[in-house]
């Protein structure tokens, strides 16, 4: 179920923007990764110097893609 509710919560965001960030525990990553099942473009965060990197590969590369962006950096840590 949990799943589902996933799914659906993320598609729901993307519906209004085309990008997602997701705080997750580094254990969850690759679980909630295979939901995605390939269908997003997907970068994984976990520090700044990778935050700086996303966020240029989007706005450079992929900026009219839905993208999910994974991290296990906390809410008030990102730039």
């Amino acid at each position: 179920m949990f799943d589902k509710w996933f799914l659906q919560d993320i598609e729901k965001i993307l519906s209004k923007r085309n990008q997602v960030i997701v705080i997750v525990e580094p254990t969850h990553i690759d679980l909630l990764k295979k939901l995605l099942n390939d269908k997003y473009k997907i970068f994984i965060v976990n520090n700044a110097t990778e935050e700086l990197d996303c966020k240029y590969n989007i706005e450079k590369f992929h900026q009219n893609i839905k993208t999910v962006i994974m991290t296990s950096i906390p809410k008030e840590a990102l730039t």
